[in-house]
């Protein structure tokens, strides 16, 4: 595994009123993490329910984020990273500021499942936002809406930057602003946060951290109804789960809840896939590569070749979905009780990790010298 020492800090001032989750609360202070934990999350955010191949996400174009880390204990970037373009610069503190903000809530509010909240704008037509609405700016809505095992909602909005911790703040007084625009009058939402993760370039003093807030704020989701609410966000999870199992026109079916044609081509072509027993359970998985040209990349005295990485869904759930023509019913067929599922679990290793989540399909990151 690769641990890598980042500071938190949970500004537990900004909780008006209340007092943040102890699990969060306790996070203040210098954590090590799993990069590759991080990395899975950063998978899972980058690839929407909704999506037509032109996203660096469809790519799995995080795979080349991990040879820009430095082998330092303190995460920070390698010097080479300095020479690349700008805008590749921002996308890595787009996707960082993602991967780490869901990890660290997925952990501490054990949380079941995350999706874009425009997904939700354009699904359902009791959630809205405020006065305006837009994809940039203060009128923007918050990134991601998530819900946990006891039922809970949370929303919040994620932040990056390679500039300066001050850059940080900067980009926290804009995100306050864009959780206000959410709106929500039956108190459906448990957490609504603002995460921010500055990653240091090569030769900075100032060491990683990750800073969350929770500022005073209105909500108002006028007609809300909290079961239908539930089924949106499960079922724009498994449609993620489609899109990185390499099959876009199921996942979008799903996303938009419309048959799919000419299922019998997509059955036979997802069960040509290799499968693989973890206890009870049997995975239909796909195995992606990606190689790197690093010579001095040395991890327990050897040098680093690549990353395999497998992906997999549990066969139920598969077969569950190909048989039902509204994907709404996912929900009723596979999770009797959202608060009797798992949490993810998390097995780490030397040279990698494998995660289950509680939806259904299995992650897995190894090393390869």
């Amino acid at each position: 595994m690769i641990l890598k020492d980042i500071d938190v800090d949970v500004n537990s001032h900004s909780w008006v009123g209340s007092t943040p989750p102890t699990s969060l609360s306790s996070l203040t202070g210098t954590n090590k993490i799993n990069i590759f934990l991080v990395m899975i999350h950063i998978a899972f955010r980058t690839s929407p329910p909704q999506s037509y191949g032109f996203a660096l996400g469809d790519m799995w174009a995080w795979f080349r984020y991990f040879p820009a880390i430095s082998l330092d204990s303190n995460l920070k970037l390698r010097p080479e990273w300095q020479n690349i373009d700008q805008h590749q610069k921002t996308i890595l503190s787009d996707d960082f500021g993602m991967g780490f903000s869901s990890y660290v809530l997925t952990n501490a509010l054990d949380l079941v499942a995350v999706i874009p909240t425009n997904y939700l704008l354009d699904r359902i037509s009791f959630f809205r936002l405020g006065p305006a609405e837009g994809k940039r700016g203060p009128k923007k809505s918050p990134d991601f809406i998530a819900f946990d095992k006891r039922l809970n909602f949370h929303i919040f909005e994620c932040k990056g930057t390679q500039s300066s911790i001050r850059d940080l703040e900067d980009q926290f007084k804009k995100g306050k602003v864009q959780k206000r625009n959410v709106l929500d009058p039956h108190r459906l939402i448990d957490q609504s946060l603002v995460v921010g993760m500055f990653i240091p370039q090569d030769g900075k003093k100032e060491k990683a951290l990750l800073k969350i807030e929770d500022p005073e704020i209105q909500l108002d989701l006028s007609n809300c109804n909290k079961d239908e609410l539930l089924k949106i966000i499960t079922i724009g999870e498994l449609a993620t789960y489609f899109h990185l199992l390499g099959f876009p026109k199921l996942g979008n079916a799903i996303a938009v809840n419309t048959p799919l044609k000419n299922i019998e081509r997509t059955r036979n072509e997802i069960f040509s896939l290799p499968n693989v027993m973890f206890g009870q359970k049997r995975y239909i998985y796909h195995t992606l590569m990606q190689r790197f040209d690093y010579y001095d990349y040395i991890v327990n005295n050897k040098v680093l070749y690549g990353l395999e990485v497998k992906f997999g869904i549990e066969e139920n759930v598969i077969n569950t979905v190909l048989k039902l023509e509204d994907y709404i019913q996912c929900t009723n067929e596979l999770y009797n009780d959202f608060r009797d599922l798992p949490s993810w679990i998390i097995y780490e290793t030397e040279n990698g990790v494998r995660v289950f989540t509680p939806l259904g399909c299995f992650m897995e990151i190894n090393m390869i010298f």
